[in-house]
């Protein structure tokens, strides 16, 4: 009996290199004690800060990569 096989979607992911750029989208001190992070300040999505602390990371997508895909689209 052949098995099935699911293809799976892409996910975001799978676009997103791990030294893709993001800024902070607000200012912050990770607690116990770190460095303040400040508001519109660039780390790369590998930093340990961003991994931390997600939600407060924006990803930097370059407008030709997006135009890109709108016109392959």
């Amino acid at each position: 009996m052949p098995t099935t096989r699911v293809k799976q979607r892409p996910q975001i992911r799978d676009h997103i290199e791990a030294d893709q750029q993001v800024v902070a989208l607000e200012g912050f001190r990770p607690m116990p004690i770190g460095h303040e992070v400040e508001r519109g300040r660039f780390y790369k999505l590998s930093d340990a800060v961003v991994r931390q602390y997600p939600a407060y990371f924006a990803v930097l997508v370059p407008v030709s990569q997006v135009l890109g895909e709108i016109e392959r689209g």
